[in-house]
């Protein structure tokens, strides 16, 4: 990729530390492997799956993984 999501990533860790935020959340598909790549090279741990929280465009309920980081 271009590395678009890595900057926006690291923008948006930036400014939730500047606004003194404590965590930030992530949920990602657990098929997207990329996106789990990413968030765990920026420091994110999966804290835990929902099942069946996610509802997709054909109306089934997906499986969503929450990552979180500290700051």
């Amino acid at each position: 990729g271009k590395g678009i999501m890595t900057k926006a990533l690291e923008l948006l860790q930036l400014e939730a530390k500047n606004l003194n935020i404590k965590k930030l959340f992530l949920r990602i598909d657990p098929n997207n492997h990329g996106s789990i790549r990413l968030a765990e090279k920026h420091g994110y741990e999966l804290e835990g799956c929902l099942r069946k929280e996610f509802r997709l465009e054909t109306g089934e309920l997906a499986d969503i993984n929450y990552y979180g980081l500290f700051l």
